[in-house]
């Protein structure tokens, strides 16, 4: 108990308070021993005095009777004559009506003639003769004192003469001191009185007393401790201190005999006990009220800091909720509102702190760490409900075009707007996590495949709404990928691989949502091994170049060849473009590609110039390409190395390949075009550039993409659209390509509507470098008659100049 605040502080304050009214009592006892010895001191010695008094005035008393008794003539008659009887009778008479204990005649001669304490006794001499001498004196009224007699009785007496009208003789009168007259002096003198004689054997022994015959034993006891000389004494009766003062009385004998004085000191501190009963009842009475004063005020100090404390315990173990209101001293309030400005503090740094840890900052989202919580509980769930869930994951298309053109700052607030409308676009019990970037991964509790689609193509329609921000119109897509528990994972980490595979399935397939396709996987595991194949394939020149042919449609004649290359695998056979270029484009593998195109190219190319051929050649270069500022120098190299002029190449990109970074694209084709190198823009009418952006890169060719060209013969949308940017790539001084002539009619029509070149399988498939010689020598004059290509059985030459 004692460990407790409540328990120290009652502790304290009653002991503090039993320290002080103990310490107050003691010096109030001490006190009051001190003043009622000094008052019994005090009374002694006035006491004393008065003692003396009353024994003068005793002794005058005895001098009067004295007097009268000698003045009686019959008296003084009986005394002349010793007339023994007559005077007898006179002592005993007067001695009884004075209340003397002795009576006595003495003659001249100092016999004592007449005695009322030995009436029989037959005469003989006074003791005192110095009395009678004293008495005997002419000028003398008589004498006293106060004698010890045979018997030890000890009296005052008084020694008068008899006159007639000359001394015949003297009359003694004695008292006696004994209880009677000690009580007298008690009463006179409100103290106890004692008188003692001392033995020759130096022991005292107490005559008469106002004690008790016990405590007087005890008194005399005492004075034989007492000094020689000493006037004060202390001894106890019964237990009780008394203290006294001693008066050695004048006595006739040759025995000292004191009157002994004294006062109990307890009886003095009476009224000292009643002050010391009275203060120990208000010391209780305070005490009472201190402890419960103590406990109430240790209740007020105490259980406000124990609340305190309870809250500091919530506090340390993570509770913010609960407020600190107490009611008690201004410092416990004081104290307790700095521990609720403490727990508002530390619940809004652990709500920071929470969420740095758990939400993402710029959007809001849950974090990848708390999409991992939310994951594990959704997971657990549907295992124990053996219920589904789908997992999306998805990232921006175009957004890194956003950041380049617009800044970050922009591609910030796009992300933003992009979280609310997934918020908005899903239900409440689905997750939405921004996991880097532009990437996002959504978890769909209790879905199927069928919901996750419906999900999936619900976020991609709310994403298709073009965001305004500061003036501009950006247009972000998504490519979503789908995985299914417990059917393609049964944790997130295989979830989310399986999700990006989908995505990514997605984006090759230009769709919007893709659902996980173990296939699909098993081509990515095929795809990990491609790259140190690839690596050396390209070292050990697996690679092979094939060219397809060009047709000038108006003149019925070659113009040059589109440069393809093809891998032969030592175990998976020829594998065309679309196998290896995408893998080798995401994994920025495709510069060395790209470097092994260029050299192989021009080493080709070389050789026909140097076999007196000329031939036109273009390379198929992607958008990594155009980002490398390296490309116009190895082009340069590789030229210059095979005596190659730059004006017989030319380079195709994609238009997407172009509008993905505009500003490092331009900066090559411009160094390109420096160098001599044409621009030709593969699969036009699929992108989003405008014919000024391509002039305006000073772009030598268009090649219109097949999707315009297969129906061409029978759609009147894709003639019009054909016809159009025919006649915008003439006015800008652009030459235009038809790609995917499949037949003569879709070539005629082309012809008709003013193309200028044409590639196809109704020309030529793409075909090894002798063969395209060989194309080029047995078809010289050779064209293609309605609905037959080139190569046919059934085929009527003509002339291609």
């Amino acid at each position: 108990m004692m460990r407790t605040l409540r328990s120290r502080l009652v502790l304290f304050f009653v002991g503090l308070l039993v320290l002080a009214e103990a310490t107050v009592l003691v010096l109030v006892d001490g006190a009051a021993s001190r003043i009622a010895t000094q008052e019994v001191d005090s009374g002694l010695r006035a006491g004393v005095a008065v003692f003396q008094r009353l024994l003068q005035q005793d002794r005058q008393q005895i001098e009067r009777a004295g007097e009268l008794l000698s003045a009686d003539f019959a008296f003084r008659e009986a005394v002349g004559t010793r007339d023994i009887p007559t005077a007898h009778s006179v002592l005993v008479n007067h001695g009884r009506r004075i209340g003397a204990g002795a009576m006595m005649i003495v003659g001249l001669d100092g016999q004592v003639i007449v005695d009322t304490l030995h009436p029989h006794s037959p005469p003989k001499p006074f003791p005192f003769a110095d009395l009678l001498a004293a008495a005997g004196d002419s000028n003398s009224r008589g004498a006293s004192g106060i004698v010890l007699l045979p018997e030890a009785w000890l009296y005052q007496i008084v020694v008068m003469p008899v006159l007639a009208p000359d001394l015949i003789g003297y009359v003694v009168i004695g008292f006696p001191v004994d209880d009677g007259f000690v009580q007298k002096l008690k009463t006179m003198t409100a103290l106890e009185v004692s008188f003692a004689v001392r033995r020759a054997d130096g022991a005292w022994t107490v005559l008469a007393s106002t004690l008790p015959a016990t405590s007087a034993s005890r008194l005399a006891t005492a004075l034989a401790g007492v000094g020689h000389g000493a006037d004060t004494m202390d001894f106890d009766v019964a237990g009780q201190p008394y203290l006294g003062r001693l008066a050695p009385l004048e006595t006739k004998s040759n025995v000292p005999v004191v009157a002994a004085l004294h006062r109990s000191v307890a009886e003095a501190a009476e009224p000292f006990d009643r002050l010391r009963l009275a203060l120990l009842i208000v010391a209780a009475v305070t005490l009472l009220a201190s402890v419960g004063g103590s406990i109430v005020l240790a209740r007020r100090v105490a259980v406000p800091l124990q609340t305190l404390t309870s809250l500091a315990r919530r506090i340390r173990d993570g509770d913010y909720a609960t407020a600190a209101r107490i009611d008690g001293p201004e410092e416990i309030e004081a104290l307790a509102d700095s521990l609720d400005h403490m727990r508002e503090g530390i619940a809004r740094r652990e709500d920071e702190i929470g969420r740095l840890a758990y939400q993402d900052s710029l959007t809001g989202l849950p974090n990848r760490v708390r999409f991992q919580q939310r994951v594990d509980q959704v997971l657990r769930h549907a295992s124990d409900t053996h219920t589904t869930a789908a997992v999306l994951l998805m990232d921006l298309d175009r957004f890194k075009n956003v950041n380049d053109a617009l800044g970050h700052d922009v591609g910030d607030q796009v992300l933003q707007v992009v979280g609310k409308r997934l918020r908005g676009s899903l239900r409440d019990c689905d997750t939405v996590s921004r996991l880097g970037g532009d990437e996002f991964a959504v978890l769909l509790p209790g879905v199927d495949a069928e919901g996750a689609r419906d999900i999936g193509e619900r976020i991609a329609v709310a994403l298709e709404e073009p965001i305004r921000l500061h003036g501009h119109t950006i247009d972000v897509g998504a490519s979503i990928g789908a995985t299914l528990y417990p059917v393609h994972g049964t944790d997130l980490a295989g979830l989310l691989r399986h999700a990006d595979v989908a995505m990514y399935a997605a984006k090759r397939g230009r769709i919007q949502y893709a659902l996980y396709d173990p296939a699909v996987e098993d081509t990515r595991a095929v795809h990990l091994s491609l790259l140190s194949e690839l690596r050396r394939a390209v070292e050990q020149d697996e690679l092979e170049l094939r060219f397809q042919p060009k047709v000038d449609l108006a003149a019925c004649r070659f113009a040059s060849a589109e440069v393809l290359l093809r891998w032969t695998h030592p175990v998976r056979g020829v594998l065309p473009p679309s196998e290896f270029i995408p893998f080798a484009e995401h994994t920025g593998y495709i510069r060395e590609l790209t470097r092994w195109l260029i050299e192989a190219a021009a080493r080709q190319s070389g050789l026909w110039r140097a076999q007196g051929h000329t031939i036109r050649l273009a390379l198929n270069v992607s958008a990594r390409d155009l980002l490398n500022p390296d490309l116009p120098a190895i082009m340069a190299e590789s030229l210059s190395r095979h005596g190659v002029p730059p004006d017989s190449i030319s380079m195709e990109v994609t238009e997407t390949a172009l509008m993905e970074d505009p500003a490092g694209a331009h900066a090559t084709v411009r160094r390109l075009r420096e160098l001599g190198v044409k621009l030709s823009i593969d699969d036009y009418g699929t992108g989003f550039s405008s014919l000024a952006y391509i002039k305006r890169l000073a772009v030598d060719e268009l090649k219109i993409d097949r999707a315009f060209i297969k129906e061409l013969v029978h759609d009147a949308d894709d003639q019009a659209i054909v016809r159009s940017t025919i006649e915008l790539g003439h006015n800008l001084g652009l030459q235009v390509v038809a790609e995917g002539i499949e037949d003569a009619h879709t070539a005629d029509k082309l012809r008709e509507m003013g193309c200028d070149l044409g590639q196809g399988y109704h020309f030529a498939r793409p075909l090894p470098a002798d063969e395209l010689m060989q194309w080029i020598d047995t078809c010289a004059r050779l064209c293609v008659s309605a609905g037959k290509g080139v190569g046919e059985d059934t085929r009527q030459t003509v002339l291609l100049a």
